[in-house]
C-alpha cells in the first residue's frame, strides 16, 4: 500500500486539468455527433 494518501497541490491541478480536459472533449463530441447538420 501506499504510504502516503495525501495529494499534493500539484496532483489537484493535474487532476482537476485532466478531467476538466476529457470532459470538454466528450462534450464536444457527443455535441457534434448528435446535432443535425445544416443543410446546404
Amino acid at each position: 500500500m501506499l504510504a502516503n494518501t495525501e495529494l499534493t497541490v500539484t496532483g489537484w491541478i493535474f487532476m482537476l486539468t485532466s478531467i476538466g480536459a476529457v470532459t470538454t472533449l466528450v462534450i464536444c463530441c457527443y455535441k457534434k455527433i448528435l446535432t443535425t447538420p445544416e443543410s446546404d
